[in-house]
């Protein structure tokens, strides 16, 4: 099914990311190596499933419970959007200066044989 390909996609593209954030040298005990686990985590998670953070513990306090979900399902949203969303944002923006470029073009008087030299 088409469903199955979307996601078996994404889950090669998780695991990419996370070996390409994770290939980095950084010094022991840095922030950028916090930092790099973290990336790395994060964007390894899958955005088309639940990511499993262990079973629910039901000793743990509500509130506590309620984390743990959204965090099995808010985290692979939050990739989702990140993952997919920041590129296609950034081509919107790429496509709209295109588009200011051209209409500053045509607002330019053309006259046959002249070039415009404003």
């Amino acid at each position: 099914m088409a469903g199955d390909k979307v996601r078996s996609f994404d889950d090669a593209y998780a695991l990419a990311l996370a070996n390409y954030i994770g290939g980095f040298d950084t010094k022991p005990g840095s922030l950028a190596q916090y930092l790099q686990m973290a990336g790395g985590t994060s964007a390894g998670i899958p955005a088309l499933r639940r990511f499993d953070m262990g079973p629910i513990d039901n000793t743990m306090p509500g509130f506590a419970q309620g984390l743990q979900r959204v965090g099995e399902y808010g985290l692979p949203a939050l990739n989702a959007g990140v993952r997919y969303g920041m590129p296609i944002a950034a081509g919107a923006g790429v496509a709209n200066l295109i588009g200011r470029g051209y209409d500053a073009l045509s607002e330019e008087p053309v006259v046959p044989g002249e070039l415009p030299m404003s």
